[in-house]
């Protein structure tokens, strides 16, 4: 669905709520900018009804006056049920990309689709992905991708540098663009590791990313997006392959001067990989090369002597991972009075045993010697009691015996 209208702030996803009649209900949905349009696409639920999309505090211009508003879009939803959806309903990329085709029904289905030219994709029940090379695209174009009865807006961007030009000479050599949307001056990228710029006469850029590059495992990682220019910088969004990685936050955003935005990064694809997202903003953008690699789950295996084998006993093998102990297989944390019985994994929370955990010999004789002083201790108690009785007794025996023998000598005459 277009959003048509004056925007005069990036549209968030955080701004987008669906109702059925007063009751907020939760939807698979996104928005994305393609070109100077936002479109915000979403999966309809599958219940008969009248539903409505609102999009809340939007800042507009009503009569040349900049107001905040609330769009709203009501829409009913019939008992026919779609035999397939797509997702995401738009986007923006500058390399291949995957379109998720959900086929509802027992029966494959059979989809034209428009791009890069027009053919058939013959598709399964269940959940699809169709690929998109842009091999063949020379230049950034804005069209529509035709998926049987969907049609997706879709920007390609394309660097518009010489054939085999790296990334880092295409970053630096793209020009300032112009108007309210600029992100960076003619060097766009050069910068040390940790963001900062070097060289000798440096023309300072408008909007540099924070590391230069990202490394990435199965952990998330952070990158910063800074304003160094003193003008508002719009409509910034990172481009990335949903498919891949999942971006937290993945909206447009500006940036004020000095401004600073933190962004997560996570890979959730299936393998070790070198590709790219991009900062793009209007018709510039700024390649980021992230390199995947998932070989270091478990690494740096090392010798590992707990209390039991202290003294040259036979040694648990160690291995360092980035995972919690509870997210490895079996993995579970012994107490300090036991000791894993196998193998153990330095997880990021500490000593991770994926055996089993069993009471070392020391404590299970400390506790024995424990058992035999408190048993003695209370025997000791019970002997102290029977001898004191045994004294008390006795006293009161003797005293009765005297009593009666002064009772007899009074009586005699």
């Amino acid at each position: 669905m277009a959003i048509k209208g004056v925007l005069l702030e990036p549209l968030s996803s955080s701004q987008v709520q669906f109702r059925k009649g007063h009751v907020a209900i939760a939807l698979e949905y996104g928005v994305r900018r393609v070109g100077n349009e936002y479109y915000v696409w979403f999966i309809s639920p599958s219940s008969v009804g009248n539903y409505t999309l609102s999009l809340q505090n939007v800042l507009t211009s009503v009569n040349g006056v900049e107001k905040r508003v609330t769009f709203e879009q009501n829409y009913s939803v019939s008992s026919t049920l779609a035999s397939y959806y797509v997702k995401p309903g738009a986007l923006v990329t500058t390399g291949s990309f995957d379109v998720q085709v959900v086929v509802q029904g027992d029966d494959a289905l059979s989809l034209p689709i428009s791009f890069p030219y027009q053919h058939t994709e013959i598709l399964g029940a269940g959940s699809n992905f169709v690929s998109f090379d842009l091999g063949g695209v020379e230049q950034s174009i804005i069209t529509n991708l035709s998926m049987g009865i969907y049609s997706i807006p879709l920007q390609i961007i394309i660097p518009q540098s010489s054939e085999g030009a790296s990334n880092e000479t295409m970053n630096e050599t793209m020009n300032e663009t112009s108007g309210n949307g600029t992100i960076m001056n003619s060097t766009a990228l050069n910068q040390t590791g940790n963001g900062s710029l070097s060289g000798e006469g440096v023309v300072q850029q408008r909007v540099f990313i924070r590391p230069d590059r990202l490394f990435l495992s199965r952990s998330p990682t952070y990158f910063y997006v800074l304003n160094n220019g003193s003008e508002k910088a719009r409509t910034l969004q990172i481009i990335y392959n949903e498919r891949l990685f999942r971006l937290t936050p993945s909206e447009v955003f500006d940036l004020l001067p000095g401004e600073e935005k933190q962004l997560q990064l996570e890979y959730i694809g299936g393998g070790s990989l070198d590709t790219n997202i991009s900062l793009f903003s209007n018709e510039s953008f700024v390649l980021i090369p992230v390199a995947i690699n998932l070989s270091d789950e478990d690494v740096n295996e090392s010798t590992f002597f707990d209390g039991e084998n202290a003294g040259g006993g036979n040694a648990s093998v160690v291995k360092k991972s980035k995972k919690k102990c509870a997210e490895i297989a079996g993995g579970r944390v012994c107490a300090t009075t036991e000791s894993c019985s196998g193998t153990s994994i330095e997880a990021s929370d500490g000593l991770c045993c994926t055996a089993s955990c069993v009471v070392t010999k020391t404590e299970e004789s400390s506790k024995t010697w424990i058992g035999y002083l408190i048993a003695g201790i209370l025997l000791l108690i019970i002997l102290i009691v029977i001898v004191k009785y045994r004294k008390t007794g006795a006293g009161t025996r003797n005293q009765a015996f005297a009593s009666r023998v002064a009772g007899a000598e009074r009586a005699l005459p």
